[in-house]
């Protein structure tokens, strides 16, 4: 090929490389071959196939064309991603109110922080494995309540905490 003959090195800073090597001989002119397409047909007319024994009185059953039928949705409507954050935060909730006042009434604190920690370390864990679940719109909505539910229970801890603050609720044992 022209493009490919051996040469001398590039001069990078004077343009293009100069002419090719001549070794010992003249130049072949080279023409490239004729590219040959195997599957193409060798004539334009029509095939003719003779189907004069293959006709008989059954009739030809013809299989049904495939139909794409989705098995679920991939989303969740509204109404149920509420009720799910609902049902989970409420626990979450619950569960951060019973810390607090364990918090409150305990003279060594430092077992309920432990729970706190704890808590929070199982629901991350808890969301991510349920999160790693594939095609099921619902355990993702599940998995997202999860991963908040630590913020659920410093809402209800805070709800608690009010109740206290204005005296709402005494903290007489």
């Amino acid at each position: 090929m022209p493009m490919t003959e051996p040469h001398h090195a590039p001069i990078f800073d004077t343009g293009p490389h100069p002419e090719p090597l001549n070794f010992g001989g003249d130049a072949v002119d080279y023409t490239p071959p004729v590219e040959v397409n195997p599957y193409a047909r060798a004539s334009r007319e029509p095939v003719h196939i003779d189907l004069s024994g293959a006709i008989s009185s059954e009739p030809v059953v013809v299989p049904a064309a495939p139909v794409a039928v989705p098995g679920q949705f991939a989303f969740i409507k509204r109404w149920k991603l509420a009720l799910v954050l609902a049902g989970v935060w409420l626990v979450g909730a619950l569960a951060g109110a019973g810390m607090y006042f364990w918090w409150f009434h305990a003279m060594d604190k430092t077992w309920v922080e432990f729970a706190a920690l704890v808590f929070v370390i199982v629901c991350v864990v808890a969301a991510l494995l349920v999160a790693m679940v594939d095609n099921r719109p619902t355990l993702s909505a599940v998995a997202l309540a999860v991963m908040s539910t630590p913020c659920a229970a410093a809402c209800g801890a805070g709800l608690l905490y009010g109740l206290y603050a204005y005296r709402l609720i005494t903290a007489t044992q």
